[in-house]
Order: structure tokens, then sequence, then C-alpha cells
């Protein structure tokens, strides 16, 4: 990373919090704090947003990169807060993985597109970057779509 790239991430990113006054949850937790205080708290902003918004009107948000910490931390909290149809999008080799999270009412992975069904107004974060994904989602969920956000580069190859 040159010296200038890091300007370009949000400044949660480049906090810090003294150990002996966090309430950590213990030994060795804190390689786990580095990673996912940073990550949760993109969640909670997103999760904060949307809800600020209304979910744009939407009744269903969908993810992509559903497998990922961000993508976690929000359907978490989104399912939490139950105003939405939290739905993933993963990898065939991740769903398992994330249908066992919890986080999700539905998980969908990408060679399955075509068989997914929206019937109702529907809000698209990707976190994957993958603008060929992107304009497929778009397409599928037509009028459907009620507002859509980049958000991530999980996917960095596949950036236009």
């Amino acid at each position: 990373m040159n010296a200038s790239a890091h300007y370009e991430l949000f400044q949660i990113y480049f906090q810090y919090v003294r150990c002996n006054t966090d309430a950590s949850p213990g030994p060795g937790a804190d390689d786990l704090h580095a990673v996912l205080r940073p990550l949760f708290f993109t969640s909670f902003i997103l999760d904060d947003y949307l809800a600020d918004c209304s979910f744009h009107s939407a009744r269903t948000v969908l993810l992509s990169s559903a497998s990922s910490k961000t993508v976690l931390g929000i359907a978490y909290l989104l399912r939490w807060r139950g105003d939405v149809k939290v739905c993933g999008l993963t990898s065939a080799r991740h769903r398992k993985f994330v249908e066992r999270s919890g986080c999700f009412d539905a998980v969908s992975s990408y060679n399955d597109l075509d068989a997914l069904y929206w019937a109702s107004p529907t809000s698209f974060l990707d976190f994957s970057g993958n603008v060929a994904l992107r304009d497929v989602l778009h397409a599928c969920l037509g009028d459907m779509l009620v507002h859509s956000l980049r958000v991530g580069t999980t996917h960095w190859r596949d950036l236009a």
C-alpha cells in the first residue's frame, strides 16, 4: 500500500482502543478486536443508514459477499431489527457456512441467480464490487430494485 492509500479508507479503520481499559472478552482476544471492531462498526453504520432511510421502502435487503465479516455483521443487525427480509448471496463453496450463521432469512449462491424470484421491493448492498454481477442483479430485480449501493470490493479483480 502506498503512503496515501490509507486515506481512502474510513477513519474508523485507524482508531485504537487500549486493551487494559476495554471490556475485552479475555486473553488472546486482542487480534479479534483489531480485525472485527472496525468491520462491525461499518456494519453498524450501514444498518443505521438503512433504518434512517426507512430502508428506501424496501421489504428485502440483498447482500452480496455474504460470507464476509462485514456482511455477516450487517445481516445480524438487520435480522435483529426485524424490519426487512435479509437475503445473502455467496459462492457455492461458502453457502453452507452462510446458512449456518443464522444471520439470513435466505441464502443463494451466485450460480443460482436464475432461480431467484423477487416479489418485494429490494435494497441491494453490493459488497463484491463485481460489475457483471451487479448488472445481472439489477436486470433480475427490475422494478423491485428500489435502492442499490456499492459498499465494498471483495471481488476487486472484477471492478470496472
